[in-house]
């Protein structure tokens, strides 16, 4: 399988509940012709949802995310966690949206970046 993404073109595929991506990025496919193909496919539209969620907001705060470093985006995944928890297992009506499904990816790739380059940002945390 052969995967081009075209950041200016419309998307071929999304999910049930997402945003279209249609501005953003498209997933052009060739030679798709396996069952695992099209299972890839299907993880890969939403590791892009949740990159248009990090495109929009980091067009609106920059890279805030540094000032608190790699231990503040695991407390945030904790927060994320934490809702997600609420909203699809507590609550009688779960919202309609993965919004803080995205956003946990999201801040778990932050994680990863700040603990792998070392960035342990301004705030101050225990040893």
């Amino acid at each position: 399988m052969k995967i081009v993404i075209d950041t200016n073109a419309a998307p071929i595929m999304s999910y049930e509940g997402a945003e279209p991506v249609a501005s953003l990025i498209t997933i052009h496919v060739e030679d798709c012709d396996s069952a695992q193909d099209a299972i890839d496919l299907e993880q890969l539209t939403v590791f892009v949802d949740a990159w248009r969620i990090f495109r929009n907001r980091s067009a609106r705060h920059g890279e805030g995310w540094k000032n608190s470093g790699w231990r503040g985006a695991l407390f945030d995944m904790h927060k994320k966690m934490d809702r997600l928890w609420n909203e699809f297992m507590l609550s009688k009506s779960p919202p309609s949206d993965y919004d803080s499904a995205l956003d946990l990816m999201n801040f778990a790739a932050f994680f990863i970046r700040g603990r792998r380059d070392g960035l342990t940002g301004r705030w101050q945390w225990p040893e």
